[in-house]
């Protein structure tokens, strides 16, 4: 039987005192929580003032640009081959799944707490501190990998994260639309632009002991050609990796990766899209979800209970 491990690495974060709150909240996870025996190591973004964290520690909800590490669940048993460009192959799983957490699943009112999915043009009346930027997803993949570097990964497959549900939001609320005319507001970054983040982040000196695919969605015309317009068109082809039907990053296959980052949220918790699919091939995503949960609470508690 795996022995319980939950390890918590955090920079720059002191406190001390307890939520009821949080308290109260925590009772609610610790039964489902024993279900999932493997590793959660979060890595929380600093740089936050005290009142952005009293905000997160309200809703028990990690700070934007975190990331967290699990074990995968049912993909660790499924065993396949891999064939790499050079011919050689191997046999193995994917066995650890790194959640890149740039933004809150749900946009949030400033004035409430009422939830709003969709805010074109509205993006004043939103708190922008739980919105993704692409700052944010930037981090979420520094944190990530810097998670993998520590838990002695060796290679990692890496999705467009934040191209799809996330996408209109890092423009402020403003809905991508290459039908705009010119003289309207237009998107404030492209998905090459956000591909070219990744890629610049991911090819970072300080992680080139790690082996790294860029992975699209899988059924997505328009997501998949986005890497391949960024720089790695002619310097490293070699590193994209297209899916096909329902071929994609959740297939070890297809990338041979020991590890796959999924475009996750600061709920800590499976979401819809990549992340929907991710979270359902584990076969315990509601246990997964339940002790990360945990384990946001137990950092607030310990660091943070006076706030």
């Amino acid at each position: 039987m795996i022995l319980v491990f939950f390890i918590l690495s955090f920079l720059g974060f002191q406190g001390c005192g307890q939520s009821q709150t949080a308290s109260s909240k925590r009772s609610e996870f610790v039964l489902s929580a024993v279900m999932y025996k493997g590793i959660v190591d979060v890595k929380m973004q600093e740089g936050y003032s005290e009142d952005e964290i009293k905000k997160f520690k309200k809703e028990s909800f990690l700070t934007p640009g975190s990331a967290f590490l699990t074990e995968s669940g049912d993909l660790s048993k499924v065993q396949s081959d891999y064939t790499e460009t050079n011919g050689t192959s191997k046999r193995g799983s994917i066995k650890y799944i790194i959640h890149a957490a740039p933004g809150a699943r749900d946009a949030r009112k400033i004035s409430d707490t009422n939830l709003i999915t969709h805010f074109p043009g509205d993006h004043d009346k939103v708190d922008m501190d739980f919105e993704p930027t692409i700052e944010k997803i930037k981090n979420s993949i520094k944190n990530a990998l810097d998670l993998a570097n520590k838990n002695n990964i060796q290679s990692v497959a890496i999705p467009l994260v934040g191209g799809k549900i996330f996408f209109g939001r890092i423009n402020k609320g403003i809905k991508p639309d290459t039908k705009r005319k010119s003289n309207q507001e237009m998107p404030a970054i492209t998905l090459v632009d956000l591909a070219r983040a990744i890629v610049d982040v991911a090819l970072l000196k300080k992680y080139e002991k790690l082996s790294v695919k860029f992975v699209d969605y899988g059924m997505s015309k328009g997501i998949r050609s986005q890497y391949f317009k960024s720089q790695l068109a002619k310097s490293q082809s070699e590193m994209v990796v297209y899916g096909s039907g329902k071929r994609g990053i959740t297939d070890f296959s297809l990338h041979g990766c020991d590890a796959i980052i999924n475009a996750a949220n600061i709920e800590g918790e499976f979401g819809g899209g990549i992340s929907g699919i991710i979270g359902d091939a584990t076969g315990m995503r509601d246990a997964i979800d339940a002790a990360v949960k945990n384990k946001i609470i137990e950092f607030y508690n310990k660091n943070y209970r006076l706030l």
